[in-house]
């Protein structure tokens, strides 16, 4: 994370989005870049979606809830990534 900070990358929601879809074949690296923005305040509600398909197609089912449950308190909306969870 650090080195990312230190990168000089100017990050806005969809340099997120782009990093995490690019990503999306190693959800440990893609989960860095979903936090990277998040540190950043760049992370949506869109954003979060994505994760939570990233995540759910590894079958990594207790992080994606724990992401659902962050958006929750977050106030955001959590629908389209709860019908992602349920598809998934």
């Amino acid at each position: 994370m650090a080195c990312l900070d230190k990168s000089g990358i100017e990050v806005n929601g969809d340099t997120v989005l782009l990093a995490i879809w690019e990503l999306r074949e190693d959800w440990k690296l893609a989960f860095l870049a979903f936090k990277w923005g998040e540190k950043l305040g760049c992370c949506d509600e869109e954003a979060c979606s994505l994760m939570v398909w990233v995540l759910g197609s590894h079958r990594k089912f207790s992080t994606a809830w724990c992401l659902i449950r962050d958006l929750h308190r977050a106030l955001m909306d959590t629908r389209r990534a709860m019908l992602i969870m349920i598809e998934r």
